[in-house]
């Protein structure tokens, strides 16, 4: 059923459109009541309190996000389309649909929304006299930056830094825009390390890299990436990619960067260090990216022991490491990044402490629940002259606003500890539900996933799931990713339970 993954395109002929709206007007849940009409001049902005439960009235995708994704699909394109949300009437955990439905998001914008739906602190924040004059122009930061930009970087972005990174770079907003900025800089770092790290650019690079032609761009270099990573889908990123074909397909890629097998088992990671080893070796490698938990590939983990030795082959063959945590950062994990995991089974405490610092990877990319996107960076990437990393916008005053307030948040309600003890119920549910046809149930705080016998057993159960009133997605070949809030608790967890279990039989 890949309707599930584009599900207005199922419908977009019009006799099959109207025999859908016709349904779901005719549809009805018995559990639960009908939300208010979402045209409704009563309902208050924001909500004042989360519900205590779905309650769903319609199919979802309903009759009027059908309606709305036709005449999207007249402009732009609309076959990716879930459904149409109402910002006004969501909150906290909570989504609620143009048709009037209110369906518990433990997918949450594909793991973007770190506070749920309007949340408090965000709000205030957003009526501030700080955001402002953000909100009526947006400066160019790599040509003239206001003069809070410095103090903002400093004291609320760079104070959730990596350890052992303290330098960061803000891109425009997307997480393939931060890897593409982080692959620049690590490119341009080798190439300073092969001439000469004080040595400037040659008269003849100079000339032929405006031929796209050696010795100035360096085409015989690559960037090597795993097998079912995703890094993003512009060039440099997408060369990177592996995980879905259509992603890929027709598009221009750089020949010559290796993909690299990702461990199965632990049993198998011995096999893929020495393959890394080897490549690293033999090829001019500027770059290894790659993610703590590859996300879109299917959530496939490796030990932390694994990690540690990929780090220590990195930093012999003088090839930086980037740590993609576009979808794993901002506490998702139990951790505010994935890799902190890393130092996991060094037995001694100092010692861990220690292994933390060593082991930072060279860059760590993010976006998604930071809301803001960039990667951070060790001083020696900083390349030495002015213009090569560089954009029009370098970032966005307005998103590193909202990047504090997620900060400020996070560590004032202790959300990260939160995701940990709900992720660990959660997970333990899952584990012993024994439901029929999951499998491999894995993750790390509430970032969790199982697999499914097919990918058509998949999509049925995420939409099952869904017209009973809770979200969750999918990823790889056939497996369902829960991505909830960082505010999600126990008693969501109870209710995504409870729908899954209703879906499926023991």
């Amino acid at each position: 059923m890949q309707c599930v993954h584009a599900p207005i395109r199922c419908f977009i002929h019009r006799a099959a459109f109207r025999w859908r709206r016709a349904a779901c007007s005719a549809a009805h849940t018995s559990r639960a009541p009908s939300a208010a009409s979402p045209s409704s001049s009563s309902s208050a902005y924001p909500p004042v309190q989360e519900p205590e439960r779905p309650a769903v009235h319609t199919l979802v995708p309903g009759p009027r996000s059908l309606e709305l994704a036709r005449e999207l699909q007249e402009v732009s394109e609309a076959r990716t389309v879930q459904f149409f949300h109402d910002p006004l009437r969501s909150y906290g955990n909570y989504v609620a649909d143009v048709d009037g439905n209110v369906l518990l998001d433990a997918f949450c914008f594909i793991a973007s929304l770190p506070l749920g739906y309007n949340h408090p602190n965000m709000l205030r924040a957003a009526q501030s006299e700080a955001w402002l004059p953000h909100l009526a122009q947006r400066p160019a930061l790599g040509y003239s930056a206001p003069p809070e930009w410095v103090q903002l970087l400093r004291t609320k972005i760079l104070s959730v830094a990596p350890q052992g990174l303290d330098m960061v770079q803000m891109t425009c907003g997307c997480g393939a825009s931060a890897v593409e900025n982080a692959l620049k800089a690590a490119f341009i770092r080798k190439r300073a390390i092969e001439r000469g790290n004080d040595a400037e650019p040659t008269v003849e690079e100079l000339a032929s890299c405006m031929h796209n032609a050696e010795p100035g761009s360096a085409n015989s270099m690559c960037a090597a990436s795993f097998e079912h990573g995703f890094h993003g889908r512009l060039f440099g990123s997408l060369s990177a990619t592996r995980s879905k074909p259509i992603h890929k397909v027709d598009v221009p890629a750089f020949a010559n960067w290796p993909a690299l097998p990702f461990p199965v088992t632990e049993k198998d990671e011995e096999r893929c260090l020495e393959v890394a080893d080897r490549v690293l070796s033999d090829r001019r490698v500027a770059a290894l990216i790659v993610e703590p938990i590859l996300s879109e590939g299917g959530d496939l983990h490796a030990s932390p022991a694994f990690f540690r030795q990929l780090r220590e082959i990195t930093r012999r063959h003088q090839v930086a490491l980037i740590c993609d945590e576009v979808q794993t950062g901002v506490g998702a994990t139990g951790r505010f990044w994935a890799h902190e995991h890393w130092s996991e089974g060094v037995s001694d405490r100092a010692a861990a402490v220690d292994a933390a610092a060593e082991l930072a990877p060279d860059m760590v990319t993010f976006a998604k629940k930071m809301q803001a996107s960039g990667f951070y960076f060790k001083p020696e990437y900083l390349p030495r002259q002015a213009y090569r990393i560089f954009s029009t916008w370098s970032g966005d005053p307005l998103r590193a606003l909202q990047a504090s307030v997620i900060i400020d948040t996070v560590c004032a309600d202790r959300l990260v500890e939160r995701v940990e003890d709900v992720g660990t119920y959660l997970l333990q549910a899952l584990q012993q539900s024994r439901r029929a046809g999951m499998s491999k149930i894995r993750g790390r705080g509430t970032f969790i996933a199982f697999d499914m016998p097919t990918a058509a057993a998949r999509d049925k159960l995420i939409a099952d799931v869904r017209n009973r009133g809770v979200v969750i997605g999918a990823s790889g070949e056939r497996t369902v990713r829960l991505r909830p809030a960082l505010v999600f608790e126990r008693k969501h967890a109870d209710i995504l339970l409870e729908e899954l279990q209703y879906a499926l039989p023991e």
